[in-house]
């Protein structure tokens, strides 16, 4: 199952994602539109990278806690 999902991924990025990128001028121009260029607090990368690390030990937490 998870060879057949990875295959219609990769055919899913060649026929559509690649063209869609390509039309809009490649990553760099798609880039320009989804990073912030507000040089605050928030949009620092280490800011991000902790909240998801959090997250990610709150996932952990809450799986691995015994059932009562």
């Amino acid at each position: 199952m998870v060879h057949a999902l990875v295959d219609c991924l990769g055919e899913f990025v060649r026929k559509t994602l690649a063209t869609w990128l390509r039309r809009r001028g490649g990553w760099t121009d798609v880039l320009k539109c989804v990073v912030s260029s507000n040089p605050g607090f928030h949009s620092h990368w280490l800011v991000t990278a902790l909240c998801s690390f959090g997250r990610f030990l709150k996932a952990a937490f809450f799986v691995l806690l015994p059932e009562r």
